[in-house]
């Protein structure tokens, strides 16, 4: 995880909306952690702040920012380097829970040639020149 924040690129499949699943969850944790250690106050700073994804393009691009972000915090040289994400088993280096098949089968288009696909795909993450400024950090 990032040391002072955290992404998730999540598929919504029920009505009840993301934020406020993450807002329950935080602070279901923040109010274990005080109790816990005897605190009181805040323990996360600043708000949940979440986007909606309604282009299929764009979920390729938050997959990249997502991917590239521990490079560009300068916590990792390279992405391989990092255990806390799916990358690596996106582009078939790990096998492990953090990956959905979703991905691949939510874009066939896309994963046509999955060997082909896939060496795209970590060509486009790792391309430390890209432009796109996904959010605001």
């Amino acid at each position: 995880m990032m040391p002072n924040h955290f992404h998730f690129c999540l598929k919504q499949n029920s009505d009840n909306p993301l934020y406020r699943i993450f807002n329950d969850t935080l602070t279901s944790y923040a109010m274990h952690y005080n109790a816990k250690y005897k605190l009181i106050g805040h323990l996360m700073s600043g708000r949940l702040q979440s986007r909606r994804i309604t282009e299929r393009s764009y979920v390729l691009q938050v997959c990249r920012y997502i991917h590239y972000n521990p490079v560009k915090a300068g916590l990792v040289d390279r992405i391989d380097d990092w255990s806390f994400s799916n990358y690596l088993e996106i582009v078939g280096k790990r096998e492990g829970i953090l990956y959905s098949q979703e991905l691949i089968d939510d874009y066939p288009e896309e994963f046509l040639d999955y060997e082909k696909s896939i060496k795209m795909y970590e060509a486009y993450v790792n391309d430390t020149g890209f432009a796109d400024v996904l959010f605001d950090e």
